[in-house]
Parts: C-alpha cells; structure tokens; sequence
C-alpha cells in the first residue's frame, strides 16, 4: 500500500530524503564514527549525512567526508544504493561508497564525537541503522575490485 505525503499546507509532496555514507577501508579495519547528535546518538556508524539541496551525491559524499573525519577522497567508488524503508526512522535512502586511499588526518569532526578504526571481523554491537549491510556489501565490491586489478596485472605480465 503506497501513501502520498503533503507538508501541512497540502501543496507540495513530501519524498524520502536521500545520504550518503562512506566506507573507509584499511589493513582489514573500516573507519567507524561515534554518532554525536540524533538519530542513534552515541551508536557507531559509518561517516556520512545528507545531500544538500542544489549538490550532486558526488559532492554530498566529498563534503561529508571532510566535515565528520576532516580527509579529501580523490577516488570514491560505488557500493549500491539502500532504501529498505525500514532501516531508519526516516526512511532514508542512502547511497554508499567506499575507498581506500584519502589525504588529509583522520579526525572526528561535525557530527562525530568519536572515531575509531574497527576490525572487519570485530564490528560493535551497536551499530546505527543497517550499517553492517552497507559494510558487507562494500567489502564484497572491495575484493571484486582487487580481483580485477590483480587479473589484469595478470593479464599484463
């Protein structure tokens, strides 16, 4: 059963709103932040928000990254798109993407109170919203990624 949603003055359609997350991966660890406002304050999550009106997902996840760990992503790739009405309050949906190269220091900024670097097989309980989907999947692009450098290193050789 579908439900159309108008603000209060009945004019304008109301539609789910649209973030971005990243995955930052390293040495087997993912880059987890400490929620520091709502919703899920003080759970573990990875970095990310919202796209601003007027910016492109692109330049959301670029901005996000710089405002909550303070680093600059040169080559972010694409995980997949989660939209589970069910896995926020909001029902948010989110795109994520995930790299492995960055400049700048990591350090928690903006929303983040905490950051903190979490072994793949060690993830925490409390994880905010599906978090550890959005990891899976990440780390499942991460390895097709190796696997087609190192065929075509191969390949090369």
């Amino acid at each position: 059963m579908s439900t159309t949603r108008y603000c209060e003055a009945g004019e304008h359609f109301v539609g789910r709103p649209l973030s971005v997350d990243g995955v930052l991966l390293r040495d087997n660890q993912v880059l987890l932040i400490r929620r520091g406002s709502e919703p899920e304050k003080g759970k573990w999550a990875l970095p990310g928000g919202h796209v601003d009106f007027d910016e492109t997902v692109e330049q959301a996840i670029a901005r996000e990254l710089k405002e909550e760990v303070g680093i600059d992503t040169p080559k972010l790739h694409f995980v997949g798109i989660f939209s589970r009405p069910e896995r926020s309050e909001q029902q948010t949906i989110t795109m994520a993407f995930w790299c492995d190269s960055w400049a700048g220091e990591i350090q928690a900024g903006d929303d983040a109170s905490a950051f903190c670097w979490y072994n793949i097989g060690k993830l925490p309980q409390d994880l905010a919203f599906d978090h550890a989907l959005l990891i899976a999947e990440a780390l499942n692009a991460y390895q097709v990624s190796l696997d087609e450098l190192s065929d075509k290193k191969q390949k090369q050789a």
